[in-house]
């Protein structure tokens, strides 16, 4: 049985693209991207895609096998090449820790798409926000094992950003002594903090939107 991740390490990869939180570090990793495409990356066989992943993200590879030395050495993961490698070929392992195909995945959507954030600090959970986000019901996009803690994956397609966008500004509606939240989720709701979290993401969404494509998160 894997441990925990996140109970030995609070931080993980790709220290260019994360952003500040106030959830004891983690924080949102969204791109613009057509969701369609980057499904159709599984089992490609796109070899020169791949090649430009590996080259162009070669320091993130390197400091990804480092951080997750141990959990490659004793077979739990692969290691970022191999993984993403076996994403290509669509010849992904099941037997394994889910996390080292999720920060592949980052990588490719990087590759692929264009990094948005929205608010001075990013956006450090949806899932505190008082609403009920479409972002959490997704899942993973394409078919790899699920990471046992993270990183946290979630995806809109171009025409749900529209949805999440009502959702999130109407989070008001959802508050009061009819509520279908969470009790936490309400609470939160009267946090400035979770609020200003809430406005960020909204920036986030109205970006994507801009651009036409949907969108993926890596929260970690």
């Amino acid at each position: 049985m894997v441990e925990s991740l996140a109970a030995a390490r609070i931080s993980l990869p790709f220290a260019d693209t994360q952003i500040a939180s106030i959830h004891m570090g983690y924080s949102h990793n969204f791109f613009a991207i057509d969701i369609e495409r980057l499904q159709s990356v599984h089992g490609s066989k796109d070899h020169d895609l791949l090649r430009k992943v590996l080259k162009d993200h070669a320091d993130d590879v390197e400091d990804n096998d480092a951080f997750f030395e141990e959990e490659i050495e004793e077979g739990e993961m692969p290691n970022t090449a191999t993984a993403l490698r076996q994403i290509f070929e669509g010849e992904i392992q099941s037997n394994v820790e889910g996390a080292m195909y999720g920060y592949a995945l980052q990588m490719i959507a990087d590759q692929m798409g264009q990094l948005v954030e929205g608010g001075e600090y990013g956006v450090g959970a949806v899932r505190d926000q008082p609403f009920h986000s479409l972002l959490l019901q997704s899942g993973v996009p394409i078919s790899i094992p699920l990471p046992s803690d993270f990183p946290e994956i979630g995806f809109l397609s171009r025409d749900q950003i529209s949805d999440e966008l009502q959702r999130a500004r109407n989070y008001k509606h959802n508050l009061g002594p009819d509520s279908t939240l969470t009790p936490y989720q309400q609470r939160m709701a009267e946090s400035e903090e979770i609020i200003d979290d809430v406005h960020a993401y909204i920036e986030t969404l109205e970006k994507a939107q801009a651009i036409g494509l949907g969108l993926i998160s890596f929260r970690h």
